[in-house]
């Protein structure tokens, strides 16, 4: 198994931090628009006429949440990065962890930690919206499938 040797000096902990504010900040950006669509379509449409059937309902809220939560995880890693630019390891065992590893405050939890959240909750937002986009689809694609779930479709 081959066995990397970390750099830890000011300049690749800046490097790293700026490289995990880009992704988050990406993917901010996407879950914002994302949310800005739902909204969109619940906003814009009398709720007394909205023809998506329950459990395109519940699949749509579920994915507003996923993205929401999945946002709380993105802007406290944002908000993390700055203090951990400023800290450089002082003993050895620390000089062999990387950014993800890193807290600013004593206890508190790591980048990675925020990291794994924003990640796994921005995923299953885009599981959950691209399943509620197939459903609509094979709802109109096959007309007589709703009959068969009509809770679903």
């Amino acid at each position: 198994m081959a066995r990397y040797k970390r750099n830890f000096t000011e300049q690749t902990i800046a490097a790293a931090a700026g490289l995990m504010k880009d992704w988050t900040t990406s993917l901010i950006q996407l879950q914002t628009a994302a949310l800005g669509v739902i909204g969109a379509l619940a906003g814009y449409t009398d709720l007394s006429k909205l023809v998506l059937p329950p459990g395109q309902i519940i699949i749509l809220a579920l994915t507003a949440i996923a993205f929401t939560v999945s946002l709380f995880f993105g802007v406290l890693l944002l908000n993390l990065l700055p203090g951990c630019v400023q800290r450089l390891p002082d003993d050895a065992p620390t000089k062999e962890l990387d950014i993800y590893s890193m807290y600013t405050i004593d206890g508190g939890r790591t980048v990675g930690f925020w990291s794994n959240g924003l990640r796994r909750w921005f995923v299953v937002g885009i599981f959950l919206l691209a399943l509620f986009i197939v459903l609509r689809f094979a709802s109109y694609a096959f007309l007589g499938l709703h009959r068969n779930i009509a809770w679903l479709f």
